[in-house]
């Protein structure tokens, strides 16, 4: 099976380390997005079903308080006009008592606040049949009877009502506080969990970072040294390691392997340079041993030829000279 070549560059490397960061920054904010809706949802939770629950307690109450009071206006008026107008006033508190507290008996959940409520409502309820005795002896004039009514019906069944709203309050605090730490620890766990994805992501920054940066300026420092040795005209350093902390040979790797090749291409290059100019040399001393030679034959040809002059200027002498002779022998046989 022919192996697949893998093409590792520090494009790729560079192109890899943006994408851990991004990664780190999705994987940071999902977990903080996914708190921090942990943490609303907790909020929400506690504010729906506990803090406006005990609003709506805390208003029942204040309804019962003020119908209360109307009573007690009412016996110390000791009027009729004081009488309906409180009637009126107690009607409206009682119409905002059913539906604060029909409100309030879907937001309870729990056996306990099932129970509380229950007797709750029971005291709620003998609190009213005694209020409407009260305004019954109010209509019909009877102040003291009223007023007896309060303290010995009333009032009882008012403390009643105030101590089981008081349950159910505390009810809403401690599940409160359960939910307010749930929250407490979901925040602690998302921001332990935060932090130690924000210093995982420094160390693996730090350790790849930091190999990658001495990786390439390692490299580049000895490819500047191979430049720089071969500007001076040194042909033997060497390139060292080629590859980045990886193992892996990615451009600056394959700079330094051209690097090299060129090294040795130029002591290739240099070598027969010299070769030829060493055989040049020989050749030019061949050359000029050749043309001593030469001039040293020329010399002893000329000195041959001078000679031959002067014996041909000697002999020509000697024909003229015999030429004179002849001349004069044949004047004389003449004369």
């Amino acid at each position: 099976m022919k192996r697949l070549k893998f093409n590792y560059t520090l494009k790729l490397r560079l192109a890899l380390r943006l994408a851990s960061v991004l990664f780190f920054l999705v994987l940071i904010g999902g977990f903080g997005l996914r708190g921090m809706s942990t943490i609303n949802a907790d909020t929400a939770s506690l504010y729906q079903q506990d803090t406006v629950p005990a609003i709506e307690i805390g208003r029942i109450t204040n309804d019962v308080h003020a119908n209360y009071s109307e009573l007690q206006r009412s016996i110390a008026a000791k009027t009729a006009d004081q009488v309906a107008a409180s009637v009126k006033i107690i009607a409206a508190n009682d119409a905002d008592e059913h539906r604060l507290l029909a409100t309030y008996e879907s937001s309870v959940v729990t056996a306990e606040h099932r129970r509380v409520l229950a007797n709750f409502k029971a005291d709620l309820a003998q609190w009213r049949q005694a209020r409407e005795d009260v305004l019954q002896a109010l209509q019909s004039g009877d102040f003291d009877r009223a007023a007896l009514l309060v303290q010995m019906k009333a009032t009882p069944a008012l403390s009643m009502v105030e101590m089981d709203a008081s349950k159910l309050f505390d009810l809403h605090v401690a599940q409160g506080n359960v939910r307010f730490q749930s929250a407490a620890r979901g925040f602690i766990r998302t921001r332990d969990w935060l932090a130690g994805l924000v210093v995982l992501g420094l160390v693996l920054s730090l350790l790849f970072d930091g190999m990658f940066i001495r990786s390439v300026t390692a490299r580049l420092k000895r490819a500047l040294g191979v430049a720089d040795a071969i500007t001076a005209g040194r042909l033997d350093v060497s390139v060292g390691k080629v590859s980045d902390d990886f193992g892996q040979t990615d451009e600056l790797g394959r700079l330094l392997q051209s690097l090299q090749r060129m090294e040795q291409k130029l002591s290739s290059i240099v070598a027969e340079v010299r070769s030829g100019s060493e055989s040049v040399s020989e050749a030019a001393k061949q050359i000029a041993q050749g043309n001593d030679d030469l001039s040293q034959r020329t010399q002893g040809q000329a000195s041959s030829l001078e000679e031959t002059a002067s014996s041909m200027e000697e002999m020509t002498s000697t024909v003229k000279q015999n030429a004179e002779n002849a001349s004069q022998a044949n004047q004389l046989a003449r004369g």
